[in-house]
């Protein structure tokens, strides 16, 4: 048993038990000649003779028990750190202190706890590490505050999670050289998205890397292929400012030289030694690794390496410990993604919506930057990441300044409508009018490429108009709220009819065009009227489009301009109209039946919508009644930016990518790569194009794997992880100008708008949720999990769901009410309901579980219930 601290370099033999997962790695690594920065390791041994100084056993016991968490876990945080250090462990430390040479005589506190850095749990940021400690004194309160940072309720939590609360844990603590470095940040060698082991991940920020684990800086991304030796699709950031290490024993937030913003911090050669480096731990612990690594003026230094836990498909979905992707409290996002993602969506996403949401956020001067998405097993958690520094308050004030008063907002509506809308259609027009068939293998190759770059980028133009379509929609909704304190629900009712893009092809002229075309035509009329199923509505399609004139003409059209789109979500692993043409000839009969239905329903719209305007007016105090009309206006007018991001972007953006994929596979399959064309939904992007142009790579038994666990029945899944939220914000809105407090108040009901959750708890006959849609309706349920369960519903069902998106649009006609398990009053299935004229009810999380398919259900869309009769 190792007693007393001792020099990592000098140690000739280590247990487990004494070193914990962290030093013991980083021991390992000395061993095989990897630059670690230098080491005293103070062994468990000392934690557990600390705390048995502190009288702490009885408190512990209480913990353990779960009594009074919070105060007791305080009092023993608190005992902990106060008691004295043994005066060995003083001396000893004191002398390495001495011992350092260089610019820098600092050394940093690592926590290496017994459960820590094993290779199925990590405990990545569970633990504490404390930086640049200057002094004794700061160096001995740091080795105290790491044990302390055992008795943290996350750390309990996940520990249980563990089952490892029988044994309780230790830790030791590794003393490490502070090296002050010009670049650090991470490197991952299998992708920790995917889960591909012939990828790896490098990250990278200037100074030290506590602002990129922390997520608050963008860095420069590298991935590099190990079956091309070479780094492809390199990420430059704009780096605009770094940490750095100052001489008060803390870390200091400056700015980047301007020089430095747009360069990459990382040289050439590094990159390549990080590679070489990686390869030699791989080696040494044979399972993929999460390395941190830091460069200085004389080299690389590799700060500790743990296996990866969690990595993607590579793992089951849903199984084994939930644990916070990162610092601070993360939520569910089951309004956008109840599934598992497919390897190639897990892998582009989160960069998608941090890239796009983040360059509009940056125009609006909005102190919500962009909402991190992350992948817990399979499952995506968000994260939303908010600025409220100084300076970047004050930079996001200016930027400000203008938006309200001068109607900034309607630039970003003209510019999508006029310059982003014809560019998107163009080039999606472009890439579905290539006949793949009579491609070479390299020419399908650049299709395929050129498809995936065209489905990431409609992604992020569709997060580039996220804020700026929603923004002043919740503007509206928080005035007219503290006005007249009516129910969300009603007041979003002053949508409805705003955004005619959300009934498809309903409202294309068109479309109404040719419905008029077949009513005039007997044989065509009739080949509509077979069209009830999926075989005899491909046959009709085949059929009608054909035929010679206006009908073919205009059948060809539809197909080109909505066929493609995906059905539901925005992941290739959704089907695409193509593949259910009975719902577009619905909507298509539905028309020929009444070419009129579609002004008809829009000037009964507007007739109610007037008279409610009018009602909730009265309500609105005498003096900001003409505010509440010039508002009203604008918030209808940028309602329908919401959905036009949808239907002609990423929808549309990621159906194209899906039918050039299976058509790829399709070849596979003929090439005997592949043995079926879906196989190839489960690869990554550089995947597929491996197989394609290799004919090598990833099995036919792994992408079945991946596909067997993402479309698995999902287990329980924790709505929560991490910390709880904070209580408020830490800036007071009335401290900003007018026109920050108004994009403040309406940024915050974004959140709760597109990400709510409701915890109500429900009773045995009624469940709670958002009232998202005015009205009631009784009728029975039908449970609907995905397109492919469309054919379920029956004229009149209520439609229940984990979450819709706008390609759900084409069977909204036939349902009477929606109930969906995830989302908030401007989620999709809100908006559409509201379009539609029926009550909805969102994030009513037990819908999915407690009600059945044919259940009577009464839905209360004022009040947010769902009553099972």
């Amino acid at each position: 048993m190792l007693t007393e601290v001792t020099s990592l370099e000098l140690l000739e033999d280590a247990q487990f038990k004494d070193l914990g997962g962290k030093a013991i790695h980083c021991w390992q690594m000395v061993r095989q000649g990897i630059a670690i920065p230098r080491s005293i390791v103070v062994p468990a041994q000392c934690y557990v003779d600390h705390v048995a100084r502190c009288d702490v056993q009885e408190l512990i016991a209480k913990v353990l028990k779960g009594e009074d968490m919070d105060a007791n876990l305080a009092e023993i945080r608190s005992r902990i750190e106060a008691a004295p250090l043994d005066e060995s462990i003083v001396a000893k430390v004191a002398d390495f202190l001495g011992s350092l040479k260089g610019e820098t005589r600092a050394v940093s506190a690592r926590s290496s706890g017994s459960l820590e850095d094993l290779k199925d749990s990590s405990f990545a940021g569970q633990y504490e590490t404390f930086l640049n400690l200057r002094t004794i004194e700061d160096a001995v309160s740091g080795i105290k505050k790491c044990w302390a940072s055992m008795w943290k309720e996350h750390v309990l939590a996940y520990r249980a999670q563990l089952e490892e609360l029988g044994v309780m844990p230790t830790m030791a603590v590794l003393v490490m050289h502070q090296i002050n470095s010009k670049a650090a940040g991470v490197m991952f060698t299998r992708n920790p998205v995917t889960g591909s082991t012939d990828e790896c991940i490098i990250e990278a920020v200037y100074g030290q890397g506590e602002g990129l684990v922390g997520g608050e800086l963008d860095p420069d991304r590298y991935t590099y292929i190990k079956s091309k030796n070479a780094f492809v699709n390199p990420v430059i950031a704009n780096k605009t400012h770094k940490y750095i290490l100052n001489a008060k024993s803390d870390i200091e937030k400056v700015a980047c030289d301007p020089s430095e913003q747009n360069v990459a911090c990382l040289p050439d050669n590094y990159l390549q030694q990080l590679v070489q480096q990686s390869e030699r731990i791989v080696d040494l612990y044979k399972c993929p690794q999460d390395i941190e690594w830091a460069m200085d003026d004389h080299g690389l230094y590799i700060l500790q390496a743990r296996a990866v836990t969690a990595a993607g498909p590579a793992h089951a979905h849903c199984a084994g410990v939930f644990m916070p992707p990162g610092p601070g409290p993360w939520m569910y996002d089951a309004s956008h993604f109840p599934f598992p993602p497919t390897a190639w969506f897990g892998e582009i996403y989160p960069e998608c919506i941090e890239t796009g949401w983040s360059t509009g956020s940056n125009k609006i001067g909005s102190f919500l930057k962009f909402v991190k998405h992350a992948l817990v097993n399979g499952i995506f958690y968000t994260q939303p990441q908010f600025t409220f520094d100084p300076e970047s308050m004050a930079a996001a004030s200016k930027i400000n300044e203008g938006f309200w008063e001068e109607k900034r907002f309607y630039a970003f509506l003209h510019e999508y409508e006029n310059e982003v809308l014809p560019k998107v259609v163009a080039r999606h027009l472009e890439l579905q009018s290539v006949t793949m068939e009579q491609l070479s293998d390299e020419a399908l190759a650049l299709h395929l490429e050129a498809a995936y770059a065209h489905a990431s980028e409609m992604l992020r133009t569709h997060h580039r108009y996220t804020m700026p379509s929603v923004l002043v929609v919740t503007d509206f909704v928080a005035a007219v709220a503290e006005w007249t304190k009516l129910p969300i629900s009603q007041i979003t009712g002053l949508f409805e009819g705003a955004s005619p893009y959300s009934r498809g092809q309903l409202g294309d002229a068109k479309v109404k065009a040719v419905a008029e075309a077949i009513n005039a035509v007997p044989e065509a009329k009739a080949a509509l009227q077979a069209a009830i199923d999926e075989p005899s509505a491909r046959n009709a399609l085949i059929q009608l489009s054909q035929m010679s004139g206006a009908i073919g003409e205009g059948m060809r059209y539809i197909q080109h301009h909505y066929g493609w789109k995906l059905m539901s979500g925005y992941d290739i692993s959704n089907g695409n109209v193509f593949e259910h043409p009975e719902f577009l000839l619905a909507a298509l009969r539905k028309l020929s039946a009444d070419p009129n239905q579609y002004e008809a329903e829009l000037k009964a719209c507007e007739t109610k919508t007037t008279a409610l305007a009018a009602t909730i007016r009265a309500l609105v105090p005498t003096a900001e009644q003409s505010t509440f009309d010039a508002r009203l206006l604008d918030a209808r007018a940028m309602y329908r930016l919401r959905e036009m991001r949808d239907l002609f972007t990423s929808t549309w953006g990621a159906g194209i990518l899906r039918v050039v994929v299976l058509a790829t596979g399709e070849r596979l399959v003929q090439q005997k790569v592949l043995e079926t064309p879906h196989q190839l939904l489960e690869a990554t992007e550089s995947e597929a194009l491996q197989l394609l142009r290799s004919k090598k790579g990833i099995s036919p038994a792994t992408l079945g794997e991946r596909h067997a666990n993402r479309t698995k029945p999902l287990g329980p899944i924790p709505l929560f992880l991490g910390p709880p939220p904070p209580d408020g914000f830490p800036v007071d809105p009335s401290t900003l100008a007018p026109g920050m407090q108004r994009t403040f108040h309406a940024t915050v009901m974004v959140v709760a708008a597109l990400f709510g959750n409701v915890t109500k708890p429900d009773s045995e006959h009624q469940l709670h949720g958002f009232g998202a849609s005015a009205g009631t309706v009784v009728g029975p349920a039908c449970i609907v999990t995905g397109t492919h369960e469309f054919h379920k519903l029956k004229k009149g069902n209520i439609l229940i769901s984990h979450s819709t998106t706008p390609s759900y649009n084409i069977v909204l006609p036939i349902v009477s009410g929606i109930v969906t398990a995830a989302g908030g009053v401007l989620s999709h299935a809100a908006i559409i309901s509201r379009e539609f004229g029926i009550p909805c009810v969102t994030a009513c999380g037990s819908c999915m579980t407690k009600i059945k398919d044919g259940d009577v259900i009464r839905i209360d869309g004022d009040q947010g219930t769902v009553v099972l009769q």
